[in-house]
């Protein structure tokens, strides 16, 4: 909250990229994810979210956020929550090799130029 309270709420023309590592960082993690995915719902184009290594079942029973959301909420948030980390890298991972596969159709062999021009983050 303080982050928008700083630089704006998202709009159209206030864009935000959060790369990662958004849980695990103190006791209102669950909070946390709640507001960025439903901010991402709100505005899929010009709010971005990308998966870091906290975003996994692993971290995320080591770290302390599912104790967190278990404590404060139910066994089921803590089953959404890593269905949504999952998907979410699962959709990058794709777009990625979509655009490498078709980049290379189209003539763009060149795997860290391809890479390089994809727009990220890619979960849209």
């Amino acid at each position: 909250m303080e982050l928008f309270r700083i630089n704006g709420v998202p709009s159209d023309k206030q864009w935000y990229l959060f790369n990662g590592d958004f849980v695990d960082r103190g006791s209102w993690s669950c909070e946390i994810a709640l507001l960025l995915y439903a901010n991402k719902w709100l505005r899929p184009n010009n709010f971005f979210i990308n998966r870091g290594n906290h975003e996994t079942d692993d971290m995320n029973r080591a770290y302390g956020f599912e104790g967190e959301c278990k404590h404060k909420y139910n066994e089921r948030y803590v089953a959404q929550s890593s269905s949504i980390f999952t998907a979410d890298f699962f959709f990058q991972y794709v777009q990625a090799f979509l655009r490498e596969l078709f980049g290379a159709a189209f003539g763009h062999s060149d795997r860290q130029k391809i890479l390089r021009a994809a727009r990220w983050p890619v979960f849209r």
